[in-house]
C-alpha cells in the first residue's frame, strides 16, 4: 500500500539527517514533524508537499532554509527555532497563510 492518503507523520526524536526526499510521495501531508533529529540539509523538494499546514523542523541542525520553502502557500505554522540558521529567505514572505 502506498500510503497516499496519509495526512500526519510524527517523526521527532530520531537520528534523521536529511530531509527524507520520499515523503514528497504523501500528497495529502498536511501536518510533519521532524524536530530533533539531526537535518542539516532540506534540499528543494520538501516544497511539492502543497498542502502542507504545518511543519516543525525545530532542535535541528539546518544552517539555512532554501528559497524553495516560498512554494508552501498553505503552510500555517512553522518551526524553526533551535537550529543553526543566520537568516530567513525572503520567499517566506509567499507563506500568506502563516500565522506563527
Amino acid at each position: 500500500q502506498k500510503l497516499t492518503n496519509l495526512q500526519e507523520l510524527y517523526c521527532a526524536s530520531n537520528l534523521i539527517e536529511a530531509f527524507p526526499h520520499e515523503l514528497t510521495n504523501f500528497e495529502e501531508l498536511h501536518t510533519l514533524d521532524l524536530g530533533r533529529n539531526k537535518i542539516r540539509r532540506l534540499g528543494k523538494t520538501f516544497a511539492s508537499l502543497k498542502n502542507l499546514q504545518q511543519l516543525s523542523l525545530a532542535h535541528n541542525e539546518i544552517p539555512e532554509l532554501p528559497p524553495a520553502v516560498g512554494f508552501l502557500k498553505n503552510l500555517k505554522m512553522l518551526q524553526i527555532s533551535h537550529n543553526l540558521l543566520k537568516r530567513i529567505p525572503n520567499e517566506i514572505k509567499n507563506c500568506e497563510a502563516l500565522e506563527y
